[in-house]
């Protein structure tokens, strides 16, 4: 079984068309009522609930929490979509302005979103505030190294939230939501090299 993680502040309302054809994939949404969101917590979710994930897969903050599992779990592969291997490939200002997570209001936020249409303002606003808010205050915490994990990177050429790394097997013609906006290719890619 494939795990699919979305990013922050999205769900899995985000992996639709090509990706509902990957069989044996479970496309998940963030849990909303742990006691702690920190990036191991929600690793320590995920593992528990799917013991017998064979490959995660994930954008963004996804991505990150899908290395982790793949550890916990001794799974021997992990597709990020967008996303970065340590805190420092993530956006030097994101970086800067990262210490504002704790006062910023992101149940405000949540409420605004709501009244906006479309995808990403929906999914935003579904998503638990608190996990928002614990989640990017752990992010430094995060330098991910496990050799025994095969790791395939698919990324943006024009991403200015994780900048594009050198060490991509598949680069994209896209920003940060390449799980969305290329998702043909993505799947392609999956069915060729990894599932």
């Amino acid at each position: 079984m494939n795990l699919v993680l979305p990013g922050m502040g999205a769900n899995s309302k985000m992996y639709s068309g090509p990706w509902r054809s990957l069989e044996s994939t479970e496309f998940v949404d963030w849990p909303s009522d742990l006691p702690s969101y920190s990036l191991d917590s929600l690793a320590s979710y995920f593992a528990e609930k799917y013991p017998n994930c064979e490959c995660v897969i994930g954008s963004s903050l996804g991505g990150m929490v899908g290395l982790l599992i793949a550890s916990k779990l001794k799974i021997s592969q992990a597709v990020l979509v967008g996303s970065a291997m340590n805190y420092v490939q993530i956006s030097a200002l994101i970086r800067l302005v990262r210490p504002l997570s704790r006062i910023t209001p992101f149940e405000l936020l949540k409420i605004l979103a709501g009244s906006v249409p479309g995808l990403l303002s929906e999914m935003y606003a579904e998503t638990p505030a608190e996990m928002i808010r614990e989640s990017i205050d752990d992010l430094p915490n995060f330098d991910w190294s496990d050799d025994s994990v095969k790791v395939h990177r698919l990324h943006g050429a024009h991403d200015r939230v994780i900048p594009c790394p050198e060490d991509v097997d598949l680069v994209l013609d896209g920003g940060h939501l390449i799980g969305i906006t290329h998702a043909e290719e993505i799947c392609r890619y999956l069915r060729d090299h990894v599932l």
